[in-house]
């Protein structure tokens, strides 16, 4: 294993058996279909903590193509995410844990949800940092966690926690924002998103 996910492996493990590998091969190859044809799934987020069963669904604003993005809950958390506003229904729902989101945004779109949802208040930084350069702002992101690291005297101790970890993706998806693979991007801060339900 390389040393770069000691610290996080856990949690991508944990995040990676809710997934069973038949619907990976099934998204990768196929997409998901709607009633409007083929759509690719841009995101997979998991943005609560909650060891419950889905029993319902709330979706985005539809596109044309089928819902903006869509989303798993379980009874308790039904009504718990305002900052998720769209209809909500009740009854049978694909086996998923409560908090799962199935996103179909541009990855730009992804970004800027990441912003409005934990990574402004996160990094302490004004919202209209992320409202241009995804490159600069994620630079800027990264150097407010690695200050709060240091703060706290954590950087360089052999557990250095949750707060690393959240770092160490947004490092990660600075440099493919550098790269300019914005959907990478926003891979590694659906992976840092799911991290700090922990903080």
């Amino acid at each position: 294993m390389d040393t770069l996910y000691e610290n996080i492996i856990d949690y991508l493990f944990s995040l990676a058996e809710q997934l069973p590998h038949e619907i990976s091969w099934y998204v990768e190859r196929f997409g998901t279909q709607t009633s409007a044809g083929r759509r690719t799934l841009t995101s997979l987020r998991h943005v609560l903590h909650c060891d419950a069963s889905a029993t319902a669904t709330r979706q985005g604003p539809d596109t044309g193509a089928g819902p903006a993005w869509k989303m798993y809950l379980c009874p308790a958390h039904a009504e718990a995410l305002p900052a998720w506003p769209g209809p909500l229904t009740p009854g049978a729902v694909p086996k998923h844990p409560c908090g799962i989101v199935h996103d179909h945004r541009r990855p730009v779109e992804i970004l800027r949800s990441h912003a409005d949802l934990w990574l402004a208040a996160l990094s302490g930084l004004p919202r209209k940092v992320f409202d241009g350069d995804w490159t600069d702002a994620l630079g800027r992101a990264c150097e407010v966690l690695d200050a709060r690291l240091e703060e706290e005297g954590k950087a360089d101790t052999d557990d250095p926690g949750v707060l690393y970890d959240v770092a160490l993706m947004t490092s990660m998806a600075h440099g493919a924002a550098a790269d300019g693979d914005l959907l990478q991007a926003a891979t590694c801060l659906s992976h840092a998103e799911t991290l700090a339900l922990r903080l």
